[in-house]
């Protein structure tokens, strides 16, 4: 019999994945009710372990086995990472374990130097644990004892090469590492999401249940292997954060270990002038902690005229209670490096005030703790100088990503220092920082901003020799 006219005939179709990318073929005018099939596996028992591999789509076999693997990972118990007051990832302390090998055979040979490594190992312990996770701060994702971004990177690596059955693991859960970048099975999409994108799946607070379901695989597959982590892991921060910034040697022969592994946190932690400025205190520990408080960033503390006040929180971070009593391995308040100081704002002049986190009060027995006559060690402007010095000859896209981090009160003293008249220093480095600082502080401006551009051309940044740099300046300031 006939259709009666305006109903097309109607067919119903089985179809794959595959068939629906490649398009279902039939007579024209034909209406089609479909059902997807799952996809099958190959049969091949290691084919799941594949996905890494495969493009961003996964199909159906992969996302199912991701899905019941993460369901079987008992929920860590996770705190608030908070910033400027608000809650914006989240955190554990995870469990402690020592490296198999803090000094290699090599590194012992060189007793002092062996002895300095110790300490530091130590003294990172305060960062957290080896199965250890943070998100929410500008580095989005930590892993163990305060590892973010390349050296995260390198350590993770080494333990999924060093622990088959802990990668295997990680597998299951749809997390991978490839070639040094994050690849994460979304399940909700069937799709995988790569490098930065995946790392979403892990920052921030939206989603919550998901991100801590991933966290969590992430702290009990460390810690069903947790020394082949640490193992991993160790060698890393070393390679970075010691070798990479090492200390002078006539500070590794003459100071004590306690006084040189406070300043390898000092470098590890991010506020850090340099080991020539360090290495003028003699290994003194007032002077270090001194040297430390000059250099902090701006938004760190607050310049009252006769002394500094190193405040308890800014942003996510506590500089106070770090620097007193997450760093030295408490050594600043048992070695009375500071005292209480009950009489606060009641100071004498030149001290530097350290105001502590309400959870470690009860043991600095006041809510204030100061450090008493030592003198600043150099000029507090200096530091703006040091950190351009440091960053002005990045790639543009690498050096407007660090101005991003900064707070825009710390940008602008900055750039203000740069083009101070003040500064002996002014711009040593040519106009090129001040164009980038410029931007990134006019940033959204649009054609109200055009005035960087030109300055741009006087540090020869112009369209016709450096047209990504430039391209890259406009973005910022949003010009079109």
């Amino acid at each position: 019999m006939a259709q009666p006219s305006g109903n097309p005939p109607v067919q119903a179709v089985t179809a794959t994945r595959d068939d629906l990318r490649n398009g279902i073929k039939s007579d024209a005018g034909t209406s089609h009710v479909i059902t997807v099939a799952p996809s099958a596996p190959s049969g091949d028992p290691d084919d799941f372990y594949s996905w890494p591999q495969l493009g961003e789509d996964m199909p159906d076999h992969v996302v199912e086995k991701v899905k019941a693997s993460r369901a079987a990972i008992p929920l860590a118990k996770f705190g608030d990472y908070h910033k400027d007051g608000k809650a914006t990832g989240f955190t554990t302390n995870g469990k402690q374990c020592t490296p198999t090998e803090v000094a290699t055979p090599e590194e012992e040979k060189n007793p002092k130097l062996a002895a300095i490594l110790r300490r530091v190992e130590l003294d990172m312990h305060n960062e957290g644990g080896v199965s250890s996770v943070m998100t929410g701060d500008p580095a989005r994702f930590t892993w163990g004892r305060g590892l973010t971004s390349g050296v995260l990177a390198d350590a993770f690596t080494d333990f999924l090469q060093a622990a088959p059955d802990a990668k295997t693991a990680f597998l299951d859960c749809g997390i991978a590492m490839v070639d040094k970048k994050w690849k994460i099975v979304d399940t909700d999409k069937s799709k995988s999401r790569f490098d930065a994108d995946a790392l979403a799946m892990l920052d921030g607070r939206d989603q919550p249940d998901l991100k801590k379901q991933l966290l969590s695989a992430f702290v009990k597959i460390t810690e069903d292997f947790i020394q082949p982590a640490a193992d991993a892991q160790w060698p890393a921060f070393k390679k970075r954060f010691y070798y990479g910034k090492r200390p002078p040697p006539e500070v590794e022969a003459n100071w004590r270990p306690e006084a040189v592994a406070y300043v390898v946190h000092c470098a590890a932690w991010g506020s850090f002038r340099g080991w020539p400025e360090f290495a003028k205190t003699g290994g003194d520990l007032h002077k270090i902690l001194r040297t430390e408080a000059d250099g902090l960033p701006g938004s760190y503390f607050v310049d009252k005229g006769d002394h500094i006040l190193v405040k308890e929180v800014s942003g996510g971070v506590y500089p106070a209670t770090t620097m007193i009593f997450g760093m030295g391995v408490d050594i600043m308040w048992k070695e009375h490096i500071v005292v209480a100081c009950p009489e606060y704002p009641s100071v004498q002049h030149g001290d530097v005030v350290f105001e502590v986190n309400v959870g470690h009060r009860g043991q600095a027995q006041a809510a204030h703790l100061v450090l008493r006559g030592t003198p600043r060690q150099f000029d507090p402007n200096e530091k703006y100088n040091v950190w351009i010095e440091n960053h002005y000859s990045l790639k543009m896209a690498d050096l407007l990503k660090e101005l991003k981090h900064m707070t825009y009160k710390d940008l602008k003293a900055h750039r203000d220092w740069y083009t101070s008249d003040k500064n002996a220093k002014k711009e040593k480095w040519g106009p090129r920082p001040r164009v980038a600082m410029d931007a990134v502080l006019h940033k959204g401006e649009g054609e109200n901003g055009a005035w960087i551009l030109n300055d741009a051309k006087v540090a020869e940044i112009t369209p016709d020799h450096w047209y990504d740099q430039y391209d890259m300046l406009k973005a910022v300031i949003g010009i079109t």
